[in-house]
């Protein structure tokens, strides 16, 4: 019988806890809600307690002290030109220009120093004569022949100017005069400046300008008028003639004479024609195409139907060169057909597809393929996939075809069912319990326990199957329990409940 009934009312004592962020700025101070007064960034923590001694409120204060950071620049500008200054301003003079960014709190973020400096030049001219026909070196190295102003800079590193110098040179030009004369052969002749010549050439004479450059060059041509030889070649056509210049046709290979005279009497020109038929080439081609396709002929022609094809290539003096023959052959397309064994769900996760007719075939997508590069590749698709094959002929020739193999995974829990039920009993019919007809899985594990808790079957294959025995022995009629664990295409598949063995 009970003795004493007792009774405690406990109470627990919470405490409730408030945390809070603030800012102040570098170099000034923060007072916290209890008074105490701090500079520096940190976590600070209070707590206010019951009159018994446990925590009431725990406060925190999670201090932040925004400090600043100086960016100093050093830049350079040219003269005349303008510097952005980082913080929008342009400006062209030589100075320290000065910004500061801060943050939203008003406190300084960034000082910004820039250190501008301008960059000036100093200009040199000078001015050179030279002859006609001498060289100049300017001051900076280059040779120069002409008249002009020349212009040279040099630079500070930063690639502003630093000196320009300029050279303006005059060149003392010269003029000339020159005169065509002719002799014969053993005359004489007097040049303008009274030297007497009796054989052919140039003879020159100079006035000079009272520096000593040239002013004019007088020349004379003169031309003792000997016979000269010209050799002419000359190419035809085959079957061509030819009609030489003195107007007798020829039409034969050979080397054909003439001579023409001054109106003195003497020889002036002896005339050499070299004559030579120009022969043609004569080349045959034979081309394959496929059903459908162009081919481009060396001429630019653009061809699909078979047939034979000729064009001829010249000699720049238009006699044939070349007469070329092609000879294009169409080859028949492949007759491909294409199919599909079956549509996937989450039961059933592969197809076979297949294609025919082909010496090589070549599938996309490749990824969800087994081989991408046979005829009949097995597909795992985990989507609506439509498939394209490229099939080529023993010709080369090349057909495509398509089929769309669909993806069901509606209802997947209904689509990894297990028996209830087998009958071990060898008549080739329910002779044992497994789930091979699941199709393709992954990280399977099914295991089997009596009903007194006792393993009796495990198997990390599929395809593997409980024969209704222990270790060699047959179990009698009853219920067994079995766990069964997988990841199938549409996702994981647990699986838990009974089995009876009927014998």
């Amino acid at each position: 019988c009970d003795s004493l009934r007792r009774t405690v009312n406990l109470t627990v004592q919470n405490f409730t806890t408030t945390t809070s962020n603030a800012g102040i700025c570098a170099g000034l101070n923060y007072t916290l809600p209890w008074g105490t007064v701090v500079s520096a960034g940190g976590i600070y923590r209070d707590t206010l307690r019951y009159t018994t001694g446990c925590d009431s409120v725990r406060r925190t204060v999670n201090l932040t002290v925004q400090n600043f950071s100086t960016a100093s620049t050093n830049a350079n500008i040219c003269s005349g030109q303008n510097y952005t200054l980082p913080w929008g301003s342009v400006v062209n003079t030589s100075g320290i220009y000065r910004d500061t960014l801060r943050y939203i709190t008003g406190c300084d973020s960034v000082r910004r120093i820039v250190n501008l400096t301008v960059q000036n030049y100093n200009t040199t001219t000078t001015n050179v004569n030279i002859c006609s026909g001498q060289n100049y070196v300017l001051p900076w190295g280059t040779v120069v022949t002409t008249s002009g102003m020349y212009r040279d800079t040099l630079r500070y590193i930063t690639g502003c100017d630093s000196l320009r110098r300029i050279v303006n040179l005059t060149v003392q030009n010269f003029t000339t005069t020159m005169a065509n004369a002719n002799i014969c052969a053993g005359l004489t002749y007097t040049l303008p400046w009274g030297t007497i010549v009796n054989t052919g050439g140039i003879y020159r004479d100079t006035l000079h300008y009272a520096t000593g450059c040239d002013s004019i060059r007088r020349t004379v041509n003169l031309t003792v008028q000997n016979a000269i030889t010209k050799s002419t070649n000359v190419n035809i056509c085959a079957g061509q003639t030819y009609t030489l210049p003195w107007g007798t046709v020829v039409s034969n290979d050979g080397t054909y004479k003439d001579t023409l005279r001054y109106i003195s009497g003497c020889d002036s020109i002896i005339r050499v024609i070299i004559l030579k038929q120009q022969s043609f080439n004569v080349a045959n081609y034979n081309v394959a195409i496929c059903t459908g396709q162009n081919y481009t002929l060396p001429w630019g022609a653009v061809v699909n139907v078979a047939g034979v094809y000729k064009d001829t290539l010249h000699y720049v003096n238009g006699c044939d060169s070349l007469r070329r023959a092609y000879t294009i052959a169409v080859n028949p397309l492949p007759i491909t057909a294409i199919s599909s064994s079956n549509d996937v769900s989450c039961a059933l996760g592969t197809s076979k597809l297949n294609a025919y007719n082909g010496a090589q075939y070549v599938w996309t997508p490749a990824l969800s393929l087994s081989n991408a590069n046979i005829s009949n590749p097995i597909a795992s698709p985990t989507t609506n996939t439509l498939y394209r094959v490229t099939v080529t002929g023993a010709n080369g020739c090349v057909a495509k075809d398509s089929i769309l193999v669909k993806f069901d995974n509606s209802n997947s829990e209904n689509k990894y069912l297990v028996p209830s039920a087998f009958t071990p009993n060898n008549d080739g019919k329910n002779d044992c319990f497994g789930v091979s007809y699941w199709g393709r899985v992954t990280d399977f594990s099914m295991t089997i326990f009596s009903r007194y808790g006792e393993k009796v079957f495990s198997s990390n294959n599929p395809s593997d199957c409980w024969d209704g025995t222990v270790k060699g022995v047959k179990q009698n009629t009853g219920a067994f329990i079995y766990i069964i664990n997988a990841n199938g295409v549409c996702g994981p598949i647990i699986r838990k409940g009974t089995v009876m063995v009927i014998r």
